[in-house]
């Protein structure tokens, strides 16, 4: 009995340990995950239509960037209006 619950007393701080240590990389790999979930679906159905997987990865990811891009635009409209001044020089 005491075996047992050292046993899992240990395998609980090793992981909460190894949790701690990997903190940074979790999140990425979860979105990293996460996307290719939602994205899967989207570039077999381009593949039906005979486009190649890496142009629809690509077609993807720039739909991606342009969205992100323009909710970026509608959310901040003030630094689009400021952005021209900003280049000039006095």
């Amino acid at each position: 009995m005491f075996f047992k619950s050292a046993v899992a007393a240990t395998g609980l701080l090793l992981s909460v340990y190894l949790v701690w240590k990997l903190r940074s990389l979790i999140v990425p790999v979860a979105f990293g995950g996460l996307m290719a979930y939602i994205c899967r679906p989207l570039i077999a159905h381009l593949e039906r239509y005979r486009m190649p997987r890496s142009l629809a990865i690509g077609l993807l990811l720039v739909g991606f960037v342009l969205a992100i891009l323009g909710y970026y635009a509608y959310r901040y409209p003030g630094h689009r209006a400021q952005s021209p001044h900003a280049l000039q020089t006095q």
